[in-house]
């Protein structure tokens, strides 16, 4: 199976990309609790949405103009964007120090007052707090007395979609991690549950090289063509895949909650549907259907300890608690990785008699990962892959990932490490799995939490250190990846 998270070599003309990073507001309102003649507008029965500028809003005071340059709000109903908006639009804010909206009167419409259309409401100030939808052809209206809450969403972020169940199109897992309890195999291969992880810059999908390497999935049907994001992070939430044969994974969020603003314990919810056009919905029958959960992963930036020696036994439940190797991993705007890795003698394997002091600047481990530029590793979803070298003929490859062998997500600010060593001392092929590493600092373990399906697919690194400790799988082409976490 493949999954488009790649280190292949990349055809680009430019070293690592900059960006402009604009600031994303997201507001949830109140339940309306007042009703003019009629019912509440939709199910959702709220005001959601956001708007976007070009920076955070800092210091402004009371009644400040702003001009956003793109805006999405919905009462579950009508959708307000920028495309629709009638000239009866505006926005007034005052914002402290950090940028956090303290007050703020807006109002988006999409017709003209007495005519036709929707107006939403949202105002937080002296003599009047309220979120009101009203319509504009019949004055009547949904209201609600009380302030909305917003959430300043960052500028790039990492998501994984997956779906509840199994599906015949994320095909079949064919090897796993040897720590797992589920062991799958050629003639016994397992069914997977559907998977997309993919990075965000401006809540648009950032890209890297081509084919894009800063998103993965392991969809039978998958052209790398990559993620279609629609307003992702306002209202009338939907994203869509295009595949290769012409079929379409149609993406629906029906749960009123921001996907931006999701966390692993609360995720977005929708459904999904696989159809041979672009869908308005996913009522009815299709390819194929089901639920699916969409979370933000928080990138796993920090200095970390623990242990590659686990000879003790039971390096499973150490979870980084202890150890004297150490980790420090910066995940870059661009989604490219800076990290060092120091290692005490003997915690790689038996030869390693010496310290060991990995970059990833290293030229041996650029050069190995064989991206544009400096780049040596990337963060994909909820996963960072880098390579990493010592100057001296070491080189590592390292999968870090916050969920262990079984699925179970770790605890917080807990990291699982698996990886290979391309050369030096341990030689080529030596590999090591689900070694623990906590972030510094850190003493409260709370239980882990059921996230992640219990196969997944990955990469370049997974397939190298797979066949360098299995024998190779005769599998049809397509298949010829297998997959490593459980």
């Amino acid at each position: 199976m493949k999954f488009k998270i790649s280190l292949a070599i990349l055809v680009l003309v430019s070293s690592v990309p900059t960006f402009a990073q604009s600031t994303t507001y997201s507001y949830v309102g109140a339940r309306f609790k007042i009703f003019g003649s009629e019912p509440c507008p939709s199910p959702a029965c709220n005001i959601t949405g956001s708007f976007t500028v070009s920076g955070p809003l800092l210091n402004l005071p009371w009644m400040t103009q702003i001009s956003p340059g793109l805006f999405s709000f919905t009462d579950g109903n009508a959708v307000v964007t920028q495309t629709n908006a009638s000239s009866i639009t505006f926005f007034y804010v005052s914002t402290d120090a950090s940028g956090n909206l303290v007050n703020w009167d807006m109002q988006v419409s999409n017709g003209p007052l007495g005519v036709s259309g929707t107006t939403l409401i949202m105002d937080n100030y002296s003599g009047s707090v309220e979120s009101q939808s009203y319509n504009n052809a019949t004055g009547t209206y949904a209201l609600v007395l009380s302030a909305g809450a917003w959430t300043t969403i960052p500028a790039n972020q990492s998501f994984v979609i997956e779906s509840t169940n199994t599906e015949p199109s994320a095909g079949t897992a064919t090897s796993s991690d040897p720590d797992s309890t589920v062991k799958c195999t050629v003639a016994a291969p397992c069914p997977q549950q559907l998977l997309f992880a993919f990075d965000t810059w401006n809540q648009a999908q950032a890209t890297l090289g081509t084919p894009n390497a800063l998103w993965g999935t392991n969809s039978i049907y998958d052209s790398g063509t990559g993620i279609n994001l629609g307003t992702l992070c306002g209202a009338n939430n939907s994203m869509f895949v295009v595949n290769g044969d012409g079929l379409y994974y149609n993406f629906f969020f029906t749960d009123g909650s921001n996907p931006c603003t999701s966390t692993s314990a609360v995720p977005a919810k929708g459904v999904y549907c696989l159809t041979f056009a672009l869908a308005a919905n996913c009522s009815g029958s299709f390819v194929e259907s089901g639920p699916f959960s969409m979370y933000a992963y928080t990138a796993p930036s920090g200095n970390y300890i623990g242990t590659f020696n686990d000879t003790a036994g039971g390096h499973h439940l150490l979870h980084g608690t202890s150890g004297n190797d150490q980790i420090n991993l910066t995940i870059n705007t661009d989604f490219s990785v800076t990290s060092t890795l120091i290692m005490i003698p003997g915690d790689l394997c038996a030869a390693q008699t010496n310290v060991l002091n990995f970059t990833s600047t290293d030229p041996a481990a650029i050069a190995y990962a064989a991206y544009t530029g400096t780049i040596s590793g990337i963060e994909v979803g909820d996963v960072t892959l880098t390579a990493m070298g010592d100057g001296m003929g070491d080189v590592l490859a390292v999968i870090i990932d916050d969920h262990d062998a079984n699925g179970n997500v770790l605890p917080a600010g807990s990291l699982y490490i698996t990886g290979t060593s391309i050369a030096g001392v341990c030689g080529s092929g030596y590999s090591f799995y689900d070694r623990p590493f906590s972030k510094r600092g850190l003493t409260a373990h709370p239980i882990p939490i059921i996230r992640r399906p219990h196969h997944r697919l990955r990469n370049r690194f997974e397939r190298d250190l797979r066949e360098r400790i299995d024998d190779r799988e005769q599998l049809p082409s397509r298949l010829m990846i297998p997959s490593l976490w459980w």
